[in-house]
C-alpha cells in the first residue's frame, strides 16, 4: 500500500480483511499473486474518489478484486508456455470452471444480492402495489419473479423471456383473460416487468454495475 495512509481507513480496514485475503488466495492459487492483486484493487477502488455513495464496499471490493485477480492470471498466461502445471495451476484457481472474469464477477454479487434479497424480503414485498385483484397472489409472484432472476444471474441466464413466462403462468387470469385485449394483457405484462425490476434496483445498487 502507499506511504502515508493515502486510502480512506474503511479500505485500508477491507485490504486487510481477512475473507478478502483468503478470496484473493483462493482465486489466484499463490500468496504472491493474491499480495498483487489485493494492491491492484485497492489502487482502482481508491480511484473512484467518493467512496461513501458505494453502498456495499466490501461487495464492490470483492468484485474489483476477482478483476484483477483474473488479469493476472491471464497475463501470467501469455507469457509462459501452456505445459500441464499451468493449466493444473489455473485450475486450481477456479479459472477452468469459470470460464472468464465477468462470470466470476457475475456469481459473486449475485450470492451477495440473493443475501439481500432473504433478509429485506417481507419489505420488498409490501413494496410491490398491489395491480391485480389478487393483490397478495400479485406480490408474491413479483416478489418470486425477482428472485428467480437473481438465481439466474448465478447462471449467467438471465431472461426476460423467461420472466414472461414465469409471469403468465402464475397468474394466467390476470395476464391472459380471453375477455381482456390483447393490448390489455401486454400493459398489464409491462407493468408487472417494471415492478420485478423495481424489486431488483432495491438489491441491487447502481455502484455495483460500474464497470
Amino acid at each position: 500500500m502507499p506511504a502515508g495512509g493515502e486510502f480512506p481507513r474503511e479500505l485500508l480496514a477491507i485490504w486487510l480483511d481477512p475473507d478478502v485475503r483468503r478470496l484473493a488466495v483462493r482465486r489466484t492459487g499463490d500468496p504472491d499473486l493474491a499480495e498483487d492483486a489485493l494492491l491492484a484493487a485497492a489502487v482502482a477502488v481508491a480511484r473512484v474518489g467518493d467512496l461513501a455513495r458505494i453502498e456495499d464496499l466490501k461487495a464492490y471490493f470483492c468484485r474489483v478484486l476477482i478483476n484483477e485477480v483474473y488479469h493476472l492470471l491471464g497475463r501470467l498466461a501469455a507469457a509462459r508456455p501452456c505445459d500441464p502445471a499451468t493449466l493444473a495451476a489455473m485450475s486450481d484457481a477456479g479459472t477452468s470452471a469459470r470460464p472468464s472474469a465477468e462470470e466470476a464477477v457475475t456469481r459473486l454479487l449475485a450470492l451477495d444480492w440473493l443475501q439481500r434479497f432473504s433478509a429485506h424480503r417481507d419489505q420488498l414485498r409490501s413494496s410491490v402495489p398491489g395491480r391485480s385483484p389478487q393483490s397478495a397472489r400479485y406480490r408474491d409472484l413479483i416478489v418470486r419473479t425477482a428472485e428467480h432472476l437473481l438465481r439466474a444471474a448465478l447462471d449467467g441466464n438471465i431472461s426476460w423471456a423467461d420472466c414472461n413466462q414465469v409471469l403468465r403462468a402464475a397468474l394466467p387470469d390476470w395476464f391472459g383473460q380471453p375477455d381482456s385485449t390483447e393490448n390489455t394483457c401486454h400493459k398489464r405484462l409491462s407493468r408487472a416487468r417494471r415492478d420485478v425490476q423495481d424489486v431488483l434496483r432495491a438489491v441491487v445498487s447502481r455502484d455495483e454495475l460500474l464497470p
